[in-house]
């Protein structure tokens, strides 16, 4: 069990989005059992430092979780748009989401792109001889939305190849106001994450205090309970030989 510490930081720093109130509980449920945020700690990802890190494969892996979240996604994409005919979706942890709201909806493909392996990032190229058409609409989907550059990358392809995107929908909000691509599109989250990061060149918070932990350190890593991820990883690495600061 989480220590309470956890629990706490956890119920300051997200909101569950209003659409979704029906479902609080379960989503609250899904984070405390799964606790994808890694707290307590210095972590980089994607050029940024911050107190914390979501690790969406802690939920993932998890089918049951992952079902009911792309329930919730599947419900607002119903109940908010028109009716799309494609989920676009880079092909990293953002295709599981795709494929499974696609199934719940009747005549509607599941189309990936590639992505970045250092990032997650997606790709211009579409993986699976998977294609989008001139007229198609499209809702783009992913797991976590950070800065919506992933998003913006992902809506300039659609459209690109002719398709109408009708609105954009991802499980965590990480980006408060830095995204425009929110307000340019109509954009879903089912949770909202308070949790502040700051570019790594100006990084006052920690540097020089605590350890950098980077994603990719964190990826080559087993799944570790978000409580206690970030002295298990700095054991690890003690372990290895030493911490680079």
């Amino acid at each position: 069990m989480a220590s309470d510490w956890y629990y706490e930081r956890l119920q300051n720093m997200i909101s569950i989005s209003d659409q979704h109130s029906r479902a609080e509980n379960k989503i609250w449920e899904i984070l405390f059992k799964t606790k994808p945020v890694i707290l307590g700690g210095h972590l980089e990802f994607l050029g940024f430092h911050a107190e914390g890190y979501l690790r969406m494969l802690n939920i993932n892996q998890h089918p049951e979780y992952l079902k009911k979240i792309c329930d919730e996604i599947t419900l607002c994409v119903r109940g908010s748009f028109l009716k799309p005919n494609v989920v676009l979706a880079p092909g990293s942890q953002g295709m599981y989401y795709a494929q499974d709201i696609a199934a719940e909806m009747e005549g509607v493909r599941a189309v990936y792109t590639g992505f970045e392996p250092a990032t997650g990032r997606p790709t211009s190229e579409f993986l699976y001889g998977s294609k989008i058409n001139w007229g198609d609409k499209v809702i783009i989907v992913n797991d976590i939305n950070v800065t919506g550059e992933s998003l913006r990358r992902l809506i300039e392809l659609a459209e690109s190849k002719g398709a109408e995107v009708l609105g954009t929908c991802v499980f965590a909000d990480m980006s408060g106001d830095r995204a425009e691509i929110k307000r340019e599109h109509p954009f879903h989250s089912v949770i909202n994450l308070n949790l502040p990061f700051w570019p790594g060149n100006v990084c006052t918070q920690n540097c020089g205090k605590e350890p950098l932990v980077t994603m990719q350190q964190i990826m080559r890593s087993p799944i570790i309970p978000g409580d206690v991820a970030y002295e298990t990883l700095l054991s690890q690495q003690n372990n290895n030989g030493g911490w680079s600061r």
